[in-house]
């Protein structure tokens, strides 16, 4: 199953590389596709849901009564869900970025040294973490060039983040080394979440590839995703759209998802369970650098 997602990987790569660079929109590839923010209770479940399946499959996650994959740190106020759905209304891929805050990030479980430096140099992370893209989008390398593209512009244009952060299976780190220029930032370790699978911590410098973006036209540019990707300078219409549709997860919704359907996870910490319940006590702030 597992080398089965390396496949989908390449795949994916060599689409976007030879796919032809084209205009931002909250829809694609000629209407068939669109992306929103989750931020209610059905699209969050469709995103949840559909990550809960794809990781089932490779074997990243262990069947739950619940059939959705999410965490304490969902529920926190910055955090924020992207959905591509078909026209049809059936997702096919979803994104969560989770923001620096007091509670900490995902990746501090595993790499909370190495993190904690980054922080003490001034840098404002934010994590890429629930990840997938089904298998049936047949414009996948589309899909994923827009959720991280408006990943990007939520966590730069809006919440004044500096850099990403992600933790990936070591198989998998030249994909975003070579397609979106992460880097490593701290050793592989094994993952308990994703069935102790190994990890690795990746990190990019939005620096990197504000100037990818911008020297696209004046020099060639490497292979990468960024020839069809926009700095949040370029595209303020996009960014200024976005913002309103970021809110918390209503008291309605963390009953639902962590009391009546997930459960709370064993993980959590006394400061993530404390948010949960006063979701706006330490709001991010900041705006596009």
């Amino acid at each position: 199953m597992r080398n089965a997602l390396t496949q989908r990987l390449r795949s994916l790569e060599t689409e976007i590389l030879e796919a032809p660079a084209g205009p931002e929109r909250f829809s694609f590839a000629d209407g068939q596709y669109s992306i929103r923010v989750a931020n209610d209770m059905e699209s969050r479940q469709k995103a949840y849901r559909l990550v809960y399946s794809l990781y089932l499959e490779k074997e990243y996650a262990k069947p739950h009564p619940s059939r959705m994959w999410l965490s304490s740190f969902d529920a926190q106020p910055e955090t924020a869900t992207l959905l591509v759905e078909k026209r049809d209304g059936v997702a096919v891929g979803a994104l969560t970025v989770v923001f620096d805050s007091p509670a900490g990030l995902p990746a501090d479980h595993l790499y909370r040294s190495e993190l904690d430096a980054l922080r003490a140099t001034g840098r404002r992370l934010a994590e890429v973490t629930s990840l997938g893209v089904a298998d049936e989008a047949q414009a996948g390398s589309q899909v994923l060039v827009r959720l991280f593209n408006f990943a990007y512009f939520v966590a730069r244009g809006i919440r004044g983040a500096t850099d990403f952060v992600v933790t990936v299976n070591p198989r998998h780190a030249g994909f975003y080394e070579r397609l979106m220029l992460f880097r490593e930032a701290g050793p592989e370790r094994s993952y308990g979440k994703v069935g102790g699978a190994p990890a690795l911590l990746l990190r990019l410098d939005f620096d990197v590839a504000e100037r990818q973006r911008d020297a696209r036209l004046a020099v060639p540019a490497r292979r990468s995703i960024y020839r069809q990707f926009r700095a949040a300078h370029e595209d303020p219409e996009t960014v200024a759209a976005l913002r309103p549709l970021l809110r918390p997860m209503s008291p309605q919704e963390r009953g639902y998802f962590f009391a009546a359907e997930a459960g709370l996870p064993g993980d959590a910490s006394s400061r993530q369970l404390a948010r949960i319940h006063e979701p706006r006590a330490f709001a991010m702030q900041g705006g596009a650098s």
